[in-house]
């Protein structure tokens, strides 16, 4: 028996634990606004535009039924160094003029990273088993295949040259 699919051109299906509609509970973070750098000229010196979002990870344990351990532990290990010694976890923007766009901007990094972390990769489905009479008439087919395009070639080549085959 051969194995007919490589499992190097196999996709692993992933699926998200948390729900589509999930929303961060408003009491699970807090938001700062300070004087940043960024895009708005003379503008940035005298508004507050940075945002800084502070996401306690216990109260987002305790108070959400669709966060659970294994999804904030994955969080904690791929944040990069975001996560304090509170266990806060801190996002922050300034890429907006607007204190409004920039806690979009940090409310949708902190979705992103939920939902990576409760990524969950299926296993792939086990590869299929194919006879040697199946294998025999692939062959068969790509080598009829073949030798018709070689055979269009050589045609082609003898219209091109004028020459009789």
């Amino acid at each position: 028996m051969l194995l007919a699919i490589n499992a190097s051109l196999r996709r692993l299906a992933v699926h998200h634990r948390l729900p589509p509609d999930f929303v961060l509970p408003k009491s699970c973070y807090s938001i700062t606004t300070c004087r940043g750098s960024g895009p708005g000229g003379q503008g940035v010196n005298s508004s507050s535009s940075k945002v800084e979002l502070r996401v306690n990870l216990d109260q987002l344990l305790l108070e959400s039924a669709d966060i659970d351990a294994d999804i904030i532990t994955k969080l904690r290990a791929s944040s990069g160094g975001s996560i304090t010694k509170g266990d806060e976890l801190i996002v922050s923007s300034h890429e907006h003029r607007s204190a409004h766009h920039n806690e979009e901007a940090c409310l949708g990094r902190v979705m992103r990273m939920l939902r990576e972390a409760s990524a969950v990769e299926e296993p792939p489905p086990p590869p299929m088993e194919f006879s040697d009479r199946v294998r025999q008439q692939a062959i068969d087919k790509r080598r009829l295949h073949s030798n018709k395009l070689k055979l269009n070639r050589s045609a082609k080549a003898a219209r091109i040259s004028g020459t009789q085959w």
